[in-house]
């Protein structure tokens, strides 16, 4: 899933989130990608990243309202169905500030029940170094999932997909959406300027992963339909939100427990 923003998908909380991936993609080979994980209930739901050998990147909005025995992961395959390993989530950590409306800290961390082995097939994605280390505008990335390939569609790719979009001033993508949505400070944004390349519906909690540096510079989140011109999409920053996913490994409550310490 990723939060699409349409004329027609509009809720009353100016969201709709379609449960059905890369737009303008090609298949990724096996192995190229191997920090990037499914992350399910009963079938594939969101995309996430390996950070460490006992935790998953993803955004909240994928794990909103779900206890962590409802999910799992699949990690070592570019099948999002078939392959690799399925691992159990143990505890969650959903950003404590995550906002349904605004779609704000759209992040949160998956402890998972048993550790990774790592090969070549199953490895971290490395992190900013610091706050500041963010991708420059024009910075091509990475952005790998699952989801529709094409906006509204239902039915997902078997096989892991790549898009490769450049990084878009910060300025430019807050006018873009200044009629529909705040794109603030802790969001980055990447399109092809013409469109034609963009995350979709099912990416979510995906990686955007810098090209030359092999840093994930943003986590999957929202847009306008998917691909269109003008209508970039809008990434969660990993670098702005650094110091909360290190402390999230720390932090990884159970929804449960989280809402009754609330």
């Amino acid at each position: 899933m990723r939060l699409v923003l349409s004329t027609a998908l509009l809720s009353i909380a100016g969201f709709a989130i379609a449960e059905d991936g890369i737009i303008g993609g090609t298949q990724a080979a096996a192995g190229e990608f191997p920090y990037q994980v499914s992350v399910q209930t009963s079938a594939h739901k969101c995309g996430g990243s390996i950070i460490d050998k006992d935790h998953i990147l993803t955004a909240a909005h994928c794990v909103n309202g779900i206890s962590a025995d409802r999910l799992r992961i699949r990690a070592g395959s570019n099948q999002h169905a078939s392959g690799g390993k399925l691992v159990k989530v143990a505890k969650v950590t959903q950003h404590s500030e995550y906002d349904a409306k605004t779609i704000q800290n759209d992040i949160a961390v998956l402890k998972l029940a048993s550790s990774l082995e790592f090969g070549s097939t199953i490895s971290a994605v490395e992190l900013p170094s610091s706050a500041d280390d963010t991708p420059q505008v024009g910075t091509r990335c990475s952005v790998t999932g699952w989801g529709s390939t094409s906006h509204g569609g239902s039915s997902l790719p078997s096989n892991l997909l790549v898009a490769y979009v450049p990084i878009v001033d910060h300025e430019k993508c807050v006018k873009e959406y200044a009629d529909r949505h705040e794109v603030d400070d802790s969001m980055i944004c990447a399109g092809a300027k013409a469109g034609g390349k963009d995350a979709c519906q099912g990416d979510s909690g995906g990686p955007l992963v810098d090209v030359s540096s092999k840093r994930q510079v943003g986590v999957v989140s929202w847009g306008f339909g998917c691909g269109q011109a003008n209508r970039d999409g809008v990434y969660a920053s990993t670098a702005a939100y650094l110091d909360w996913i290190q402390g999230g490994r720390s932090r990884s409550l159970d929804l449960s427990e989280r809402r009754n310490t609330t």
